[in-house]
């Protein structure tokens, strides 16, 4: 089982948006969303690493880093720390083609912490 409180979507609201307007709705809100309906973990996870592939192609790279980034969570969440790091790995590596460093860093922060 995964861990709710690690799908709870705690960021500020973007600016000139509303609470609940769909403004905001990171990989952690719609798996949960998913999951919750279907029980299916592992097919929702294949479509959300499909969604990574899309944002590529449709030159969204602000999401595609986004993307693995957030599903590093969900498998840190599912009990699955490699993969999780994996995702991470990734996540990280297209932050810092996209020169956003720090955010690179918390990713390497979170993987170098883990214990296995």
């Amino acid at each position: 089982m995964f861990d709710q409180a690690m799908f709870e979507d705690r960021r500020p609201v973007p600016p000139g948006r509303a609470e609940g307007d769909g403004s905001r709705l990171p990989v952690r809100t719609t798996f949960r969303t998913v999951v919750g309906a279907t029980g299916q973990c592992d097919e929702a996870l294949a479509h959300y690493e499909g969604a990574r592939v899309l944002f590529y192609a449709l030159g969204n790279l602000y999401e595609e880093a986004n993307t693995p980034a957030e599903l590093g969570d969900v498998h840190l969440a599912l009990g699955r720390p490699d993969r999780a790091r994996d995702q991470w790995r990734r996540a990280a590596d297209l932050f810092r083609v996209q020169h956003r460093a720090k955010e690179a860093d918390i990713l390497e922060d979170k993987w170098a912490s883990m214990t296995d």
